[in-house]
């Protein structure tokens, strides 16, 4: 039954746009406080509830890759992220499932995704009540939108 439904998944998935992040290069995190958002959708990458996120990887790093993301709006502040899926490796490459909103929840709303790479051990789903700063290195913020 678990097979079945790897399976379904994997054909909803299948055939849909990944969401390509910038290279994992800065020193410092994001200043989030900074970024605002859109006046307009257009050019925006549009997301569903689930995507895969991938960017470049130098395996020869310790630590690991986290996918990080963070409704764009939030009441909270500072704005709590939310830790993706298990990355996987394939030719200088990551890949990881992510998740925007729950259901219907979050449609039609902006996202921020951060890479950030970390020597520190987090769990998939695991809720930080904000942008961690004790990574070794960080991609740039990238804002997605929910359809």
């Amino acid at each position: 039954m678990c097979l079945f439904f790897s399976l379904l998944a994997a054909s909803f998935l299948a055939g849909r746009e990944e969401v390509k992040v910038s290279p994992v290069d800065q020193t410092k995190p994001p200043r989030i406080v900074d970024i605002e958002v859109p006046k307009g959708a257009a050019g925006v990458p549009v997301v569903g509830l689930k995507e895969y996120v991938t960017g470049e990887a130098d395996e020869s790093k310790t630590g690991r890759p986290y996918v990080l993301v963070a409704p764009l709006l939030s009441s909270e502040q500072p704005r709590p992220f939310w830790v993706q899926g298990k990355v996987t490796f394939q030719d200088g490459r990551f890949r990881t499932l992510a998740q925007f909103g729950e259901e219907d929840l979050g449609r039609d709303e902006y996202f921020l995704i951060v890479v950030m790479w970390s020597d520190r051990e987090y769990t998939v789903g695991q809720r930080l009540p904000q942008l961690p700063i004790d990574g070794t290195a960080y991609s740039k913020a990238h804002i997605v939108i929910r359809r």
